[in-house]
Parts: C-alpha cells; structure tokens; sequence
C-alpha cells in the first residue's frame, strides 16, 4: 500500500512487480526529455474530451497529456499569470520560523540552509499543484550534506508533467502508455517527491486550472470576436455614386475602394461623389463586458474575488480582497508546511543531511509593527524629555547604542507676549 501525503492511495500502481527495477532503466525513464507538446487553438470541446481521459479509472488507463497540453496555454495568458504570480508570491514572501521538540530553534545555519534558492523553487512547483493538480518534484545533489555551515542542495527540478499519471504514481517514459516507473519505488523514493491535489472527494487531479477554463476559453473567444467586429466595422463605410458605364473605369473604381485606406488617389468622373459613413457603436462595448465578467471569474477563484485584478476597485473593495486573500494564502501555507515537514525534510535526512532531523518548518505569520511607527513615538518621548532605556531602542531598531543624551525640552512660544512686545 503507498501513502501519498500521509493518506492511504489503494488504487495506485497496481502491476508494478512486473516493472524491473534495475536502475539503467530507471534513469532511461526520468531523464527522458519533455516532448514538445504541439499547439492548436483549444476550445470547450477539446477540454471536455481531455476531462474523460483523466477521469478514467485506473483499470482504463488514464492519461493527463491532453490536460496537461491545455493546461500549459492557460497558464501563459497574462491575466492567469497574473493571478497565480500573486498568490504564489504571497507566500514565497513569508518569512519562516524553525522549531525543535516544542521550541523555537535558533540556528543560523538551519536558517540559511531554508533560505537557499533551491527551497524557494521548492515551494513554487509545490504550489503550482494547486493550479494544475500536481507536481512532480526531484531533489538534486547534496554538497557537504555533513557540514551545516556548507550544507547546500545543488537544485530542485520539476518532471515535466506530461509524463506523470498523479492517479497511478508513476512517471512515464510514453505519455499514452502507464508503464513507467513508481515515485515510491526504491531507487528513486528518496529523490523524487509527488505533490497532489485533492479537488474534493475525488481523486483525479485536476487543480483550479479546471475550474477556470471554460472561463478562459470564453475570455479567448470573446477577445477574438471582438477584434474581428472592430476590424469588420470599426472603419468608416465608404460609399461612391458614380454614372460610369465603362467597365475598365468601374473597375479601377471598385480596386480604389478595395484599397481605400492605402490610397492617396482615385480616377472618377466628374459627377461622380465619395462619401463616408462613421459606424455607430463599433468599438466592441459589448464584448468589453463580457471580457471583464470572464476576468473577474478567473480572478475570484485564484485570488477569491475581482478585486485585486482590477484597477477600477475602490480602497474598501481592495482591504476586503486583502483579507480574502490572506486566507487562502494561511491555507496555501498550512498545505505547503506539511509538504515541507512529512516530504522534503524526511527525504534530505535519509540523503544524509542527518542534522535537520527533528526540525519543523512554519511560516512566519505573525503581524509586524511598521518601524517608523515606534520611532515617531521614541521621537515624542524625547521631545518631552523623557529617558528611553538604550537597550529596549537596540531591540527595536536592531542598531547599537553607544550613549543617550535627553535633548533639552523646546522652550514654548508665547505668540501673546510677542505681539505685545512688538506694539
């Protein structure tokens, strides 16, 4: 029986005792390259048929190519990049606090070796399963895993996903056929870590990239329709009465109009009038609305409403979204610590970096005082003369206090007297 997040999967990897497990082929199988995956305008239709694929039950072998494929046009949309960049960035951008047996460990090497760059690409493809439903991660070599002042992990990389099946744990080398190899088989467990996501009581794996792609085909269609009409009517018409019955004239006359903005000239008879007609209700008002409503639900179920995606909100709306935000990104964190304590760290401890074992990693969430706020009050006490105790300042400011001198209190104005004087 595997486990996969610390929850028993009964389904997966159901023939592998007859996949050799001699390490040639195994490394055959991860180092394959991704393919290019070709690229064609999607649509509702090509999602619906990528769905059923991967919905299939293990027996009926399933595949996520064709997701994975729509998936990856989705994702470079500008307006769906923007999105996921904010929610992945409000984390990424929480300091972290380590524990041992109970208690906040104070360690600079532990520290720096989580703040290294590989962990920060850690956290990323591991949150990225949230949007495509998985991830696929390999851990690379460790140097000096024995000296915590050097102790540093080369790289993290992220399997390309068109060849990992997240239903049957595997990692294939031929994205149509399940035959690959096991993340849990022996050779590769330590190195290799598969993060899903759950999308409720089922288990297919789809992420919220599913949730927002009729939205986004909608968003794409509406956006080229738009241009068509503009480009179809939002030109002026160009209208010429002519009494010309010569068909060489007439027809140098239709090439004229076919060619009417590019050209400086016309050959017309003397009675002949050009006129032009200015649309009404050209500019795609229309499709804007639908363009900022197919937006707007992107944005609500990435970031849990409009407001942060657009500019139009107002200070309210905005601190609203905020708060919205800040709870998905308490759950985002919660997930992503689990990941971190019960996957990554078991699997560096076998690798040999023994001395993190038994420490936990947390995200900082507590809520900062803004500095200038403590000083503009230290800046009144001092005004009013008052002695500040030089040690507290050092812990506030983190500067180092060599002596204090209270200034003397400001003399107060007397404005009657002066104007009496001035008389």
């Amino acid at each position: 029986m595997n486990k996969i997040n610390g929850e028993a999967n009964i389904e997966a990897v159901q023939n592998l005792d007859s996949i050799r497990k001699d390490k040639e082929k195994i490394e055959q199988i991860i180092n394959v390259p991704g393919s290019q995956l070709y690229r064609h305008k999607t649509s509702i239709n090509l999602w619906r048929s990528a769905i059923s694929s991967a919905e299939r039950p293990t027996t009926s072998n399933p595949t996520y190519y064709e997701l994975i494929r729509l998936y990856n046009e989705l994702a470079s949309d500008s307006e769906v990049k923007y999105c996921t960049n904010i929610r992945v960035d409000n984390v990424l951008s929480k300091d972290c606090v380590l524990y041992k047996d109970g208690e906040i460990f104070e360690d600079a090497n532990a520290y720096n070796f989580f703040k290294q760059d590989w962990m920060y690409d850690f956290m990323r493809y591991a949150l990225e399963s949230k949007f495509f439903g998985f991830s696929g991660i390999r851990i690379g070599d460790i140097c000096d895993y024995d000296n915590p002042e050097l102790t540093r992990v080369k790289c993290v990389e992220s399997i390309s996903r068109q060849h990992i099946n997240p239903k049957l744990d595997l990692i294939n080398e031929n994205y149509q056929m399940n035959d690959g190899i096991s993340f849990y088989d022996d050779e590769i467990k330590d190195s290799y870590i598969l993060v899903k996501e759950k999308d409720g009581e089922n288990r297919h794996y789809k992420g919220l990239f599913n949730d927002i792609f009729p939205y986004f085909q909608y968003l794409k269609d509406s956006q080229k329709a738009m241009n068509d009409f503009i480009a179809k009517f939002g030109s002026a018409a160009v209208i010429v009465k002519t009494e010309l019955t010569n068909d060489i004239h007439r027809q140098n006359l239709i090439n004229f109009l076919e060619n009417f903005q590019g050209n400086s000239y016309a050959l017309m008879g003397v009675e002949d009038e050009i006129e032009t007609v200015q649309p009404s209700n050209a500019n795609g008002e229309s499709f804007e609305k639908i363009i900022n409503e197919m937006k707007g639900n992107i944005s609500k179920v990435l970031l849990g409403s409009t407001s942060l995606g657009s500019e139009s909100s107002f200070v309210g709306s905005v601190e609203a979204s905020e708060r919205l935000l800040s709870g998905i990104s308490r759950a985002d964190m919660n997930d992503l610590e689990s990941i971190i304590n019960f996957e990554l760290i078991p699997r560096l401890v076998e690798l040999g970096v023994k001395w993190i074992d038994g420490i936990k990693f947390k995200f900082d969430t507590a809520v900062k005082e803004d500095p200038t706020i403590k000083l503009e009050q230290v800046k009144v006490l001092s005004q009013l003369g008052y002695k500040i105790d030089e040690t507290q300042l050092e812990e506030l400011f983190g500067l180092r206090i060599e002596s204090y001198e209270s200034p003397m209190a400001q003399p107060v104005e007397d404005k009657e007297q002066d104007k009496k004087d001035d008389k």
